[in-house]
């Protein structure tokens, strides 16, 4: 029996390996970020690249990227692949915190603070409804009549980002609150003294504007932009100081919410 033998060397090719750098975009909507593919060595060049496990290139760098998760892949000649994820980010986000939804009752204000440091930014915008807000500070106080989005738009370096907070009012029912005023009063009457617009004691309604005038027109009393419940909503016939002559004089009401009407009717005083 003949045996015939003989010696080969086999290579062991060293695994991939690479590193890469990432350069973060510098806004979150912004396609400057860039991954440059670093320290490639192992398996038999040349090496293609990827930055999303499909398309290769022959070059390293990735320009234009946005923020987002990447597939960074290293394929060498042999077909041998080497890949992992790597996040891209943002270099200098900022954000904006505002509560997406608020509720207050009609008549109450609210604080709408996006708990931002002003110095990092360039500029803000306040918007209600679609319409510029006249803000003195990036914290705005509102007290809005009816439901309106607002929306917060901050400009920093080439970037901007915006927020939008809803406020919603809950307007008091109408049931069972009724506006009313007496067609007759006294002055020297001790139930009957003044003249005042009647409601129930606990009426959130608004008045916006509450005058009284003679038959000629000129103005004796008026209060404006009180509540139905305040107590100065009433007049003890007196002008200047001085009693009233007896006789009719015209009120005129103009209420707020929730009625948002006019009311004007005559009433009499008597001595």
């Amino acid at each position: 029996m003949c045996i015939w033998t003989e010696t080969f060397d086999v290579e062991l090719i060293p695994p991939l390996q690479f590193e890469a750098e990432v350069t973060d975009a510098d806004c979150p909507d912004s396609n400057n970020a860039m991954i440059s593919i670093e320290n490639v060595s192992g398996g038999i060049p040349p090496y293609t690249y990827s930055v999303d496990g499909n398309t290769f290139q022959s070059g390293t760098n990735f320009d234009d990227l946005v923020p987002g998760n990447y597939n960074i892949s290293l394929l060498d000649s042999d077909n041998c692949l080497l890949a992992q994820n790597m996040d891209v980010g943002v270099g200098n986000e900022i954000s904006v915190d505002l509560p997406m939804i608020q509720t207050i009752n009609l008549g109450e204000s609210i604080l709408l603070n996006p708990n931002i440091n002003i110095s990092l930014i360039d500029s803000y915008q306040w918007i209600a409804n679609g319409i510029d807000y006249d803000a003195q500070d990036i914290s705005i106080e509102v007290s809005p009549t009816e439901n309106t989005i607002y929306t917060l738009t901050i400009f920093y370096g080439d970037c901007m980002t915006f927020a939008e907070s809803l406020v919603e009012i809950i307007v008091p029912s109408t049931e069972n609150v009724t506006v009313y005023l007496g067609d007759t009063f006294s002055p020297f009457s001790l139930n009957n003294s003044v003249f005042f617009v009647q409601s129930k004691s606990d009426a959130e309604a608004s008045i916006n504007s509450f005058s009284i005038y003679d038959r000629w027109g000129e103005l004796l009393f008026v209060r404006e932009n009180v509540l139905i419940s305040d107590s100065s909503l009433s007049w003890n016939g007196r002008f200047n100081g001085e009693l009233v002559m007896p006789g009719v004089y015209v009120y005129y009401i103009k209420l707020g919410e929730p009625f948002n009407e006019i009311k004007v009717g005559d009433f009499t005083v008597i001595h």
